[in-house]
């Protein structure tokens, strides 16, 4: 009697990732300083996704608004809070 082979069928979903931008990130960031009278705590940007690619591109956006001289990063003691702000 001839084995017969079970047939099983395999189900695959595909999951659309999200793309962001450094450049949406900064506008982002921009609009929350305006929202928060141009100060900003740094795990307020840090944690709004918990998905990596947007904390890399929010991170990356820091470092760009800084190097653009847009904004300023105040931490006043080892292991407080790091803010964000306008640069004056």
């Amino acid at each position: 009697m001839p084995k017969t082979a079970n047939a099983t069928t395999t189900s695959t979903s595909v999951i659309a990732r999200e793309e962001i931008t450094v450049q949406e990130k900064i506008n982002d960031i921009i609009n929350l300083l305006n929202l928060n009278n141009g100060r900003l705590d740094f795990r307020q940007i840090m944690t709004r996704s918990g998905v990596k690619a947007e904390i890399v591109a929010a991170f990356l956006a820091i470092l760009e608004l800084i190097r653009l001289k847009r904004i300023k990063v105040i931490q006043v003691a080892p292991f407080a809070p790091i803010q964000l702000g306008w640069k004056d």
